[in-house]
């Protein structure tokens, strides 16, 4: 075999083995014969042997915007938009991998976010909600204004 063929052999065999992970990003090994490891990988390029995986996972903050159906005091209908704001804990995914896995929003987040505005716009009656919202969305701009300065 010459050297070209040689060469693209072994950077062949050395790609399949690395994984990238990005900026805003944090990787967990699965391994083999341990499983889930305990430590993060940071941004980078790491070599990761074929039988083994790492899950790359993003740690900057991520907004979802939900649209809701939720019943009022008096049994009336109201249709909402509600926005979460979340970001994994870098030293917490390697937990959350093990215990809940990538889908954790779907999971965990979205089920919670939709069980507490059920209990608390089951507490309003529908125009107690609106009036409500129009206040928080007038006030929510300047909020996030003021915040930032």
């Amino acid at each position: 075999m010459n050297k070209r063929a040689m060469a693209l052999v072994v950077l062949a065999a050395a790609s399949i083995g690395c994984v990238r992970v990005d900026s805003g990003g944090a990787g967990v090994l699965w391994t083999i014969t341990g499983g889930t490891q305990k430590g993060v990988f940071s941004e980078g390029l790491h070599i990761v042997a074929p039988w083994n995986r790492m899950v790359v996972y993003d740690v900057r903050a991520q907004d979802r915007l939900e649209q809701m159906q939720m019943l009022t005091n008096n049994g009336l209908t109201v249709g909402l938009e509600v926005s979460v704001r979340f970001r994994p804990m870098i030293s917490d995914v390697p937990k959350l991998h093990a215990e809940i896995g990538p889908a954790y929003y779907d999971k965990i987040l979205k089920p919670i976010l939709r069980s507490v505005t059920r209990d608390v716009i089951g507490q309003y009656t529908p125009e107690e909600v609106y009036r409500s919202c129009a206040w928080r969305s007038r006030t929510s701009s300047r909020w996030s204004s003021a915040r930032s300065r």
